[in-house]
């Protein structure tokens, strides 16, 4: 899946959205941060456990990337997502936040009757060691 690559606000961290869909194999929520090829990789493939094929990964240049991954864990019908909105450093670069939302479906809204697992990853400029993510939830309605 090709993801339109975005840059955000001036004074924020570059972001530049790999991957994001409906149906990822991983169905406990998590935030994480992969640092290296070996950490991307296997992420990658439990991401895409359940496909037929795992499809190509996006490239990263780990020297001077990291990936940000958000997984909303399993949902019980469609219409659930979860985008990346920002990344923010402090000047001193020790800390890094990543701000997300989670979109759920309003009250009356018709969805799919369909467990899904929403993701969304995206590499940023390498951060520091703290990293913490910070999501708010935004729900449509019809």
């Amino acid at each position: 899946m090709e993801v339109e690559t975005e840059v955000l606000d001036e004074g924020a961290v570059r972001l530049d959205k790999i991957s994001e869909g409906q149906q990822g194999s991983v169905v406990d929520g998590t935030q994480d941060v992969l640092r290296d090829e070996q950490a991307y990789a296997s992420f990658w493939k439990r991401l895409h456990a359940d496909q037929d094929s795992v499809p190509d990964r996006p490239e990263v240049d780990f020297e001077t990337q990291a990936v940000v991954a958000v997984v909303l864990g399993r949902r019980p019908t469609g219409g659930y997502s979860v985008d990346i909105d920002e990344v923010l450093t402090t000047e001193s670069r020790n800390s890094t936040q990543v701000r997300f939302t989670e979109t759920t479906p309003g009250d009356g809204f018709v969805v799919q009757q369909v467990l899904t697992s929403p993701y969304a990853l995206a590499t940023i400029k390498t951060p520091g060691e703290n990293v913490p993510f910070s999501g708010s939830e935004a729900s449509y309605s019809c």
